[in-house]
């Protein structure tokens, strides 16, 4: 390990590690996520040296791939720098999304023995990690590198993509259908998804890397609830005591994570996304005791007449409520009138959009 701007003593030093390798910073450190806060002028930068064989005189280029790792790196052949992974030091930028490739020119290759040094740093999360490296020609290593990418990078872009269309449709339909609640709660949780999923687009935060954190973090627990809301709603099931909890878990996570106020969003993620599992996992209990109940065709009440006052619909639409908590039913109301509008703003209001 050393400051910033300074290379490791090639002959003294070295410590054998077991590839892949994630406890540097535990290591030297004293801590998983070593000793935080860093800048990108003062993280410490941790070095991983390697050795390979070149028979004969090098005429060609080879090629270094590894699939993962953490945060920032820098890249040495034989004491000359060919390469890293950022454009600009005095900044932080995150590559722990992408897997290494570098390509070593003749150049700076050597017959027989050759030196490899690699040296990480995290700015900003203090994760460092190293996976096993690997050393050959770049038509030989490049397939593995784009499936490594397309697994890693291509495929969660993918989903955000779908997600952020979803998001788009549903909320357009809200817009238009504004009583239709599960579209909103569609959309939203859709558009809380794709957000989550931003930072395999950017390297380098669009904003302050804490504030990035804070809102990739606490998109999570609010895919979490609207998601269940949806859920809710799509089954008719009255649950406003684990409604309000939902909202309260998200509310409290979010707090306790904001930026100056309270505790690291990267820090403490793992932390909130375990907390998430039990909740959650109550909640799919609940839904999935909903869906075995209603895997037969549900009974269909019909009701006839005229949208008016004198019908008193209001009075059904509660009895209905109510029997639906209890077992499942559809309601198909044949009419027209003045009260539709009325009586539309109530079937949303008592989360019933799916069963009349």
């Amino acid at each position: 390990m050393t400051p910033q701007n300074e290379t490791p003593l090639l002959t003294s030093g070295w410590t054998p590690v077991q590839l892949p390798d994630a406890d540097a910073t535990l290591r030297y450190e004293g801590s998983r996520l070593g000793d935080r806060p860093h800048g990108p002028s003062t993280a410490p930068v941790h070095w991983y040296r390697f050795h390979f064989e070149v028979s004969g005189l090098p005429s060609r280029s080879l090629a270094l791939y590894a699939p993962r790792i953490s945060d920032r790196a820098r890249i040495y052949v034989n004491g000359s720098m060919i390469d890293r992974s950022f454009l600009k030091a005095d900044r932080v930028e995150h590559s722990w999304n992408h897997p290494l490739w570098s390509v070593i020119p003749p150049i700076a290759l050597e017959a027989g023995r050759n030196e490899v040094l690699i040296g990480l740093d995290s700015p900003f999360t203090g994760s460092i990690s190293m996976s096993r490296l690997q050393v050959g020609t770049p038509g030989a290593l490049r397939d593995r590198f784009d499936a490594c990418f397309f697994l890693r990078v291509g495929t969660p872009q993918a989903g955000a993509w779908m997600l952020g269309g979803l998001a788009l449709f549903s909320l357009g339909v809200w817009a238009v259908r504004p009583g239709e609640t599960l579209h909103l709660l569609l959309g939203l949780g859709a558009a809380a998804f794709s957000f989550r999923l931003l930072h395999y687009f950017v390297t380098v935060p669009p904003i302050s890397p804490e504030v990035f954190w804070w809102l990739t973090t606490i998109s999570l627990p609010w895919v979490m609830v609207f998601l269940f809301l949806f859920a809710f709603r799509y089954y008719g099931m009255q649950r406003r005591w684990l409604t309000r909890l939902l909202v309260v878990v998200a509310v409290t996570a979010s707090l306790l994570v904001m930026p100056g106020i309270g505790y690291s969003a990267y820090d403490a993620a793992p932390w909130i996304f375990l907390g998430l599992i039990p909740l959650a996992g109550f909640t799919v209990a609940l839904l999935m005791q909903r869906a075995w109940r209603e895997r037969e065709a549900p009974p269909v009440l019909l009701a006839v007449g005229a949208l008016t006052g004198q019908k008193d619909y209001p009075t059904l639409l509660e009895a209905f409520a109510r029997l639906r908590e209890r077992q499942p039913v559809r309601l198909v109301i044949v009419g027209e009138g003045k009260e539709r509008k009325r009586l539309e703003a109530l079937v949303a209001r008592l989360g019933l959009e799916s069963d009349i």
